[in-house]
C-alpha cells in the first residue's frame, strides 16, 4: 500500500481581539445638594432646583402621564367629532412636551407611547371626519344636480 504525501497547511492565526473601547455615557446625573434642593448636572452646564420646584417638576411629569393616557382614549374613541380629536392631539403634544422635559431634567417620564397612540389615531380620525365631510358636500351637490334634471324630465313624461 502507498502512502499519501501528507503536506501540512499552514492555519491563519486567530484574530487578536481589540481592546475594549470605554464608552463615556452622557447621561444627566441628580445628586442632592442640601436637604432642599437637588443639584442636575447636564452635559456642559449645572442647574441647581430647590426641592419645591423639583416637586413641581415631579408633579407636571405626572400631569403629563395623564395627558398621556387621555389623548390615547379620547383619540381612539373620538366621542364628539372633530372636537374630539382636536383635543386629544393638543393633549398628546403637550404631553410629549412635558415628558421631554421631564427627561432632560433627569426625571422618570413615561407614557411617551400613549401620546404617540392618540395623536396618531385622533390625526387618522380627523381626516376620517373631514373626508366624510367633503363627501357628503359631494354628494349633495351631485343629488341636487341629479333631481334638477329629473324634475325637467317628469313634466316631459306625463
Amino acid at each position: 500500500m502507498q502512502q499519501a504525501n501528507v503536506i501540512p497547511v499552514a492555519r491563519p492565526s486567530p484574530p487578536i481581539a481589540a481592546p475594549p473601547q470605554t464608552v463615556q455615557a452622557i447621561v444627566p446625573t441628580a445628586t442632592p445638594l442640601e436637604a432642599n434642593s437637588l443639584h442636575v448636572a447636564m452635559p456642559g452646564s449645572t442647574l441647581t432646583l430647590t426641592s419645591s420646584e423639583r416637586d413641581l417638576l415631579i408633579v407636571k411629569t405626572r400631569r403629563a402621564e395623564s395627558f398621556a393616557v387621555a389623548s390615547a382614549v379620547i383619540g381612539v374613541t373620538g366621542f364628539i367629532p372633530i372636537a374630539s380629536q382636536v383635543a386629544s392631539i393638543w393633549m398628546g403634544v403637550l404631553a410629549i412636551l412635558r415628558i421631554r422635559k421631564a427627561k432632560r431634567y433627569g426625571l422618570d417620564a413615561r407614557f411617551k407611547g400613549w401620546a404617540i397612540l392618540g395623536l396618531i389615531s385622533s390625526v387618522i380620525g380627523l381626516l376620517g371626519w373631514v373626508g366624510m365631510a367633503i363627501g357628503a358636500m359631494f354628494l349633495s351637490s351631485t343629488m341636487g344636480n341629479s333631481t334638477d334634471m329629473l324634475q325637467g324630465l317628469i313634466p316631459a313624461l306625463q
